[in-house]
């Protein structure tokens, strides 16, 4: 398969995930939203389905973006860096420091968790 077949497969396909992945996440928002929900259904799929869904599409969407930005490669480095290695080096060590930060950085708890407004600590449950 040459680049040009490639590109074409993986544009189709990150367009047609990425389009999966928006209307997931709007169906997320502002079909399951709202108390009363429990158990309820979208097209024969509970929000757990839904939320797995959106995750896969995600992930989906993920590895096609790095597709494509391995295919055009060469492109991003002549034009969009102006062909100066320093810049792809910035631009590359953003964003590695950026998906670090976010995935590594540690997760805090408040010291005295309280209870919502209007409920002791036996009705949390």
């Amino acid at each position: 398969m040459n680049r040009t077949t490639a590109l074409k497969i993986s544009n189709g396909l990150l367009y047609l995930v990425s389009t999966c992945l928006f209307s997931s996440g709007l169906v997320l928002e502002y079909r399951f939203e709202g108390k009363g929900m429990r158990g309820a259904a979208l097209l024969g799929m509970t929000k757990g389905s839904w939320t797995d869904l959106h995750f896969i599409l995600g992930i989906s969407t993920a590895v096609l973006v790095l597709v494509h930005l391995a295919l055009n490669w060469g492109w991003i480095v002549k034009v969009a860096s102006g062909g100066k290695r320093s810049r792809v080096i910035a631009t590359v060590a953003f964003a590695v420091v950026a998906l670090a930060t976010v995935l590594f950085a540690p997760i805090t708890f408040p010291n005295n968790p309280q209870p919502p407004a209007g409920q002791g600590p036996w009705q949390r449950w």
